[in-house]
């Protein structure tokens, strides 16, 4: 959800998004695909679009770290999308990080970080930063030298990444 509060009695305002599933139905052409749902609230709530976005059950759904967005959902096979919504709904990113394993993707919004974190298998972490990168966090002293646990960190990561597939 998207939105402020209502006060003084007023209904909500804003963008609620909903996922669902399409029906089991065998003949059915999208069947078991997920669905996505824009819905703007106010005084006059309605639906605003409806689309398919995934081939299978949409498993996570985040928004954010902006007050713009993006929504990022995923599916069970572990495919992220990035969406816009404003003109429609829209998807701008197709992420396919497909695990091995059968267990939910998870997403995390970080707004103070501008990040989003998600979980795909058990030793899967993505980090989802914008554009150039994250914020980087004002330290307590004047030094700009990496501490030892930053350095470690670097190294775990660069290692993980030249390890094979």
């Amino acid at each position: 959800w998207s939105g402020a509060k209502a006060t003084g009695g007023a209904p909500p305002r804003g963008v609620l998004f909903v996922s669902a599933l399409l029906g089991d139905d065998p003949d059915a052409e999208f069947q078991g695909a997920g669905v996505l749902m824009v819905w703007t609230l106010g005084a006059d709530p309605a639906c605003k679009s409806v689309q398919i976005a995934h081939e299978s059950k949409i498993a996570a759904i985040a928004y954010g770290p902006y007050d713009n967005g993006p929504l990022v959902t995923a599916d069970m096979h572990g495919i992220f999308r990035v969406w816009d919504f404003t003109p429609r709904l829209w998807p701008l990113q197709h992420v396919d990080t497909r695990s091995v394993e059968s267990r939910a993707p998870s997403i995390v919004v970080d707004p103070m970080n501008r990040a989003l974190y998600s979980v795909v298998g058990a030793p899967r972490l993505f980090i989802w930063l914008p554009h150039g990168g994250p914020r980087s966090p004002r330290r307590s002293t004047s030094s700009s030298r990496q501490t030892s646990r930053e350095r470690e960190s670097i190294k775990e990561i660069q290692s993980q990444r030249s390890k094979p597939a």
